[in-house]
């Protein structure tokens, strides 16, 4: 059963980006368990315990579950500790989550020959929404000269020139790839 909370151990790491024993951190968050334990029976306190560095970027739905099965797995009764496949059939169906959000992430795509056609059907797609945002700014730019129009007494604004980013054909959003690639793309190719 030592397993299992060391397992457990594990997964608070993951949660809070910390390590099991932090001798920097102040006296009552230098052992890991004992101070974010108490946090993880409560849905409500684990925001407090959660990794900044994620930003908010996951499945709230998925670190309740997790925070529950650590949680059982740091139990102070080793024989209400959970088996290694009772955590394996916990943590199997987080993989079918949809609750996590998508934010700007950006992956370097290394392209071999078989994923040209997928990364240029990206490109494509990106292209498109390019375009799509240029008319859409241009209507509005449309209607802001009538606007200005109709107000005489207006002052000119000063325009900064428009700096274009520079576009690498070798990154892509991870949104875009999960779409085309599914989870093929998190999985490793033997």
């Amino acid at each position: 059963m030592s397993d299992a909370f060391s397992f457990g151990v594990v997964l608070l790491e993951l949660l809070t980006g910390r390590r099991s024993v932090d001798k920097s951190r102040p006296a009552r968050e230098k052992n890991l368990v004992e101070w974010a334990r108490p946090s993880l029976k409560d849905p409500y306190k684990l925001d407090a315990i959660m990794d900044p560095r994620l930003e908010g970027q996951y499945s709230t739905e998925g670190v309740k579950k997790v925070a529950a099965l650590a949680y059982q797995c740091l139990s102070n009764h080793p024989k209400s500790r959970p088996t290694m496949s009772n955590m394996v059939k916990a943590l199997e169906p987080l993989l079918d989550l949809t609750d996590i959000p998508t934010g700007p992430f950006v992956y370097i795509v290394l392209t071999n020959g078989n994923s040209k056609p997928i990364i240029q059907n990206i490109i494509q797609r990106e292209e498109k929404q390019q375009d799509e945002l240029r008319i859409e700014k241009n209507i509005d730019h449309k209607e802001e000269k009538k606007e200005k129009n109709r107000l005489p007494h207006r002052k000119a604004r000063k325009h900064r020139p428009r700096v274009k980013p520079s576009r690498s054909r070798a990154v892509y959003l991870d949104t875009d790839l999960y779409k085309v690639l599914g989870s093929s793309l998190y999985t490793p190719k033997h």
